[in-house]
């Protein structure tokens, strides 16, 4: 399931909001059950009062047992979100690699077409030019653009980049 661009969003500052309440509570809770077992072992409180002390105490104790659950519930979330979105980034990468190693097959493969025949389109004299009446320079370089091509067309499908 994808979330929205909102729903990402939402769910950060929630985690956010959750993980510093979380460690707020925790924190009282802790000070609390400090006071509280500070106070049972005081010999001076009545047994009425250190059984509510007690009674206090192991709720205070249950209630921090059930933060650090959560806590736990809490951190899973975020680094199973946290996992899901660097596995949404590793395939955009992956694709963009795909796309690059594409062109730069396009390229490598287009590239000396281009060398060969701006370099026979030039206004200058070059090899070949002799033969007025004869295509045989034509169609030598035409088939060797063609070999060229082939060749290089046939070695990136052997690796796989097509």
């Amino acid at each position: 399931m994808d979330l929205s661009f909102a729903e990402r969003l939402d769910f950060v500052q929630r985690s956010g909001i959750a993980k510093s309440a979380l460690i707020f509570c925790e924190e009282v809770v802790e000070n609390r059950i400090r006071l509280f077992r500070e106070m049972c072992k005081g010999k001076s409180i009545s047994d009425e009062l250190c059984y509510n002390c007690n009674y206090f105490l192991k709720n205070m104790e249950y209630n921090a047992m059930k933060m650090k659950s959560a806590s736990k519930h809490l951190k899973n979330a975020t680094d199973i979100y946290s996992a899901t979105v660097d596995d949404g980034l590793a395939r955009f990468s992956n694709r963009l690699n795909d796309l690059m190693k594409f062109f730069a097959a396009i390229t490598v493969i287009f590239l000396p077409l281009q060398l060969i025949s701006g370099i026979w389109g030039m206004n200058v004299y070059v090899p070949g030019q002799d033969y007025d009446e004869s295509y045989i320079p034509f169609i030598i370089l035409t088939s060797s653009m063609v070999l060229l091509f082939v060749f290089v067309y046939k070695y990136f499908n052997r690796k796989g980049w097509f």
